[in-house]
């Protein structure tokens, strides 16, 4: 008895070192992550200023024209600001002294034309610092995965058969490989065809400006709904390789899975159309690559006999 209960503490105590460490490794990604905040949200924003699916004859821009008027006594110097197209309207009186330079006498005025980028819009001032905290935590936890999943694999081995513990590499290899084609996925496609979608249907409602809160947490959302979606394969995989599943039942729930994938889809994604159909689509096509695993793994095991 008193080595049972001396075994469990034992155990207790494995597994607060082993969560000690696990946090400890994700918040040194994240603090890692959060030194290069700058550089981060420069990723995260390139979707958004550049889409690969953009037209690239017909671009459309948001234009703001804006008026300087000089209501002192004196001639006021005015230059251009970085985002200012050109001087569209000069008063009289108003001269160009150099490129961008304009001497704006008593009275006199300008136009200014601005090209209005699809930029994130920062409305309070600690908005920047959370959405910075947020994505840096979700980098740290992503990023450092390798690192934290050896610990966990690491802790939980000694319970594992001899058998099993020859699919940990494996498992944790195709694991890191899947993920990484689903962030690939949602980030080169499924971001840039949702913000593409999005900003013209609110085109006709309203100016885009998109805060830099809810930018994050919508990019965050759809990376982590496809790398989960695409994580749903080798959960699949390893159920058809232990037996648990096989080809006629997967193909017989196919229709099942067909609905369950839009399901899901709506529940992981912002509530648009295009957006649930980017993630269904994979998941229906893994789900067929499953089915098409299962079939050579029957077949394999028909002529070894194992």
């Amino acid at each position: 008895m008193a080595e049972e209960i001396s075994s469990f503490w034992g155990h207790i105590s494995a597994l607060r070192r082993t969560l000690i460490q696990i946090f400890a490794i994700i918040a040194a990604g994240a603090l890692i992550s959060l030194l290069f905040y700058q550089e981060v949200f420069a990723l995260v924003a390139y979707p958004l200023q550049n889409s690969i699916f953009r037209n690239s004859t017909l671009e459309s821009h948001e234009i703001k024209y804006e008026r300087i008027y000089n209501s002192s006594s004196q001639t006021q110097f005015y230059t251009l600001p970085p985002s200012a197209n050109a001087a569209m309207k000069l008063s009289e009186g108003v001269s160009e002294i150099e490129p961008h330079l304009y001497a704006i006498p008593s009275k006199g005025s300008l136009e200014i034309e601005h090209s209005l980028p699809h930029s994130l819009v920062v409305l309070g001032p600690l908005d920047g610092m959370f959405a910075s905290f947020k994505i840096s935590f979700w980098i740290g936890l992503v990023g450092a995965s390798p690192f934290w999943m050896l610990c966990l694999l690491k802790f939980i081995s000694p319970a594992l058969h001899p058998r099993e513990k020859r699919l940990i590499l494996p498992f944790l290899t195709l694991s890191l490989v899947f993920l990484s084609l689903g962030f690939f996925f949602a980030y080169c496609i499924t971001i840039p065809l949702a913000n593409a979608y999005l900003m013209a249907f609110n085109k006709g409602i309203g100016v885009n400006l998109w805060t830099l809160s809810n930018y994050v947490d919508y990019t965050v959302t759809l990376l982590l709904a496809n790398a989960l979606a695409f994580e749903s394969f080798v959960i699949l995989a390893f159920l058809v390789h232990f037996g648990v599943l096989n080809a006629d039942l997967m193909k017989q729930k196919r229709r099942h899975m067909i609905v369950a994938a839009f399901i899901i889809g709506a529940l992981l994604t912002p509530p648009d159309i295009l957006t649930q159909f980017l993630l269904a689509v994979p998941l229906i096509c893994l789900y067929e690559c499953a089915i098409l695993y299962a079939r050579l793994r029957a077949g394999r095991v028909h002529l070894f006999g194992h």
